[in-house]
């Protein structure tokens, strides 16, 4: 204002060259409000990708404290555990090779009982299956022996072998005979059954059509 004011003439109009160089001056400082701006909003934009950056390396920061928190925590749980484990493993050692009369006598009670269960175990199979396992007993005894010792055997194991062979060939062939002849009554039975049901259906017909007559 002061130098428009000052631009004045006598006739109190601005001249016209004057006019052009203060509207050339306003558009300058137009443009450069203008770059002022785009500057501003530019360092804003940097500002806010810093910010993000930052924000992204503390958060960094938090989950690489959390991870060493973590392997440190697991670090003292091994350590604990490997701890145990060489102590576990220190004790065995001492009492394998310093046992108590303790630990000796609890040995022999289970070995004792391991024995027991071992007799009544094959006692209970050789009850259970009698002929097959004397069977396979002399069967052993007879594979074992070289032509030497086949005279050990006395007339009457051999008499017991063949006869107990005997009777296992005995018994197979008739377990055959009883799985075919039940193969067969059941087929028997089923052929009967739709011979029958077949007669049902025919008897059944024939009266439907006389009812119809």
């Amino acid at each position: 204002n002061v130098r428009l004011n000052g631009s004045q003439n006598a006739s109190g109009k601005i001249p016209r060259e004057d006019l052009l160089v203060y509207a050339k001056e306003l558009t300058n400082l137009k443009d450069s409000i203008e770059e002022k701006k785009r500057e501003l909003s530019f360092s804003q934009e940097i500002l806010s990708e810093k910010e993000k950056v930052l924000y992204d390396k503390k958060e960094n920061s938090i989950q690489l404290t959390k991870s060493q928190n973590e392997k440190s925590v697991y670090l003292l749980e091994k350590s604990a555990s490997e701890k145990k484990l060489s102590e576990a493993k220190s004790t065995l050692k001492t009492i394998t090779e310093k046992p108590s009369d303790a630990f000796i006598k609890w040995k022999m009670s289970q070995e004792e009982q391991i024995k027991e269960f071992n007799k009544k175990k094959e006692a209970e199979d050789i009850f259970n299956d009698p002929l097959d396992e004397r069977v396979k007993e002399l069967q052993e005894k007879l594979r074992n022996a070289s032509k030497m010792q086949i005279n050990q055997f006395s007339p009457s194991e051999m008499a017991t072998i063949n006869r107990l062979e005997r009777d296992k060939n005995s018994l197979f062939r008739k377990i055959e005979s009883l799985n075919t002849s039940s193969s067969f009554d059941l087929a028997i039975e089923t052929t009967n059954s739709r011979v029958k049901k077949n007669m049902l259906s025919l008897q059944h017909d024939d009266e439907d059509d006389e009812e119809i007559n």
